[in-house]
C-alpha cells in the first residue's frame, strides 16, 4: 500500500501471470483492510493492477486449502476472497463516502 497524500492510499495487486488469488493474497487484503479502517484522515482508496489485462482474477484452486485454514484466523477471508459487497470488506466500503473499483 501507499501513501499518496495523507487522505489518499493506493493498493497495486501482482501476482501475475493471471492475478490470481491465493492465501498470500486473502492474507494481504485482510491485512490491509484492518490497517485502513484505523487511518480515519483516509478518503479515498485506490487499488489498481500491476498485472496487464488482469485486476482480480479467479481464487487460485490450488490455495483453496491453505484459504479454508485460515478461515479461522479472524481474518476476512470469506469476503475478500468473494470480493463480496455484502461481506465485511464490503460493510466497510459501503460506509465510505464513495467507493471505485477500476
Amino acid at each position: 500500500m501507499d501513501d499518496q497524500t495523507s487522505k489518499v492510499r493506493r493498493v497495486t495487486s501482482a501476482s501475475p501471470p493471471f492475478n490470481l488469488i491465493g492465501a498470500d493474497t486473502v492474507a494481504e487484503l485482510s491485512d490491509i483492510v484492518d490497517r485502513l479502517s484505523g487511518e480515519e484522515q483516509v478518503s479515498v482508496v485506490i487499488f489498481d493492477s500491476a498485472t496487464p489485462g488482469f485486476f482480480f482474477n479467479h481464487v487460485d484452486s490450488d490455495q483453496i486449502p491453505a484459504i479454508a485454514d485460515m478461515a479461522g484466523s479472524g481474518r476476512r477471508v470469506q469476503s475478500v476472497v468473494a470480493l463480496d459487497l455484502g461481506g465485511s470488506v464490503g460493510q466497510d466500503a459501503r460506509r465510505a463516502q464513495h467507493v471505485d473499483l477500476g
